[in-house]
């Protein structure tokens, strides 16, 4: 019997959820589309084994800190804190993630920002992607996440949402982007 509830909750968090930690891991870390896949089961697996599921029901801020812990680990383990290019999600690849609720056509606009979100310091892409992406948490929740104070992580969103208008505002202006500007 409590097996079964277990079972259910794992399976109930893992409905809830599964969408927007995907589209997290994507935004976030970049890896291929075979790594994303795995990585998310690899985070449900986690959650299911988690003492915490018995304990009630789990914060979803808690869901992103197990992503983002599973997505390090797996960084670590395969490059040893390398980015390997073989590991980086193309840009094609990202535009037919932008959505996976919903296979309608990518606009320019959706393209260009996985550009420009690619082209972001990590930390920065993270708190973004956190915030204003699929996951939707609060400043304090992406704080809680990312292990850093509520005012690092409202610095770092301000700081790449300032980037990226004026990377935007650039793209617009000229036509697309210089390569050396920052």
């Amino acid at each position: 019997m409590e097996a079964e509830s277990r079972n259910l909750k794992a399976e109930t968090l893992y409905e809830r959820h599964h969408r927007e930690v995907y589209q997290y891991i994507v935004r976030a870390f970049g890896f291929e589309r075979s790594v994303v896949d795995d990585l998310t089961l690899e985070v449900f697996v986690r959650l299911w084994q988690s003492a915490r599921l018995d304990s009630g029901p789990i914060p979803r801020s808690y869901v992103y800190i197990v992503a983002r812990n599973t997505c390090f680990q797996y960084r670590r383990n395969s490059s040893r804190g390398k980015r390997n290019s073989d590991l980086t999600i193309s840009l094609d690849e990202l535009a037919s993630y932008a959505d996976i609720s919903s296979h309608a056509a990518l606009t320019e606009d959706v393209f260009a920002l996985g550009q420009l979100l690619e082209r972001l310091p990590d930390r920065e892409r993270e708190v973004i992607t956190l915030v204003d992406g699929a996951a939707g948490l609060t400043i304090e929740e992406a704080a809680g996440v990312m292990a850093i104070s509520r005012r690092s992580a409202r610095h770092l969103r301000d700081k790449g949402l300032r980037r990226l208008e004026e990377w935007a505002q650039q793209v617009t202006r000229f036509g697309g982007l210089e390569q050396h500007a920052d």
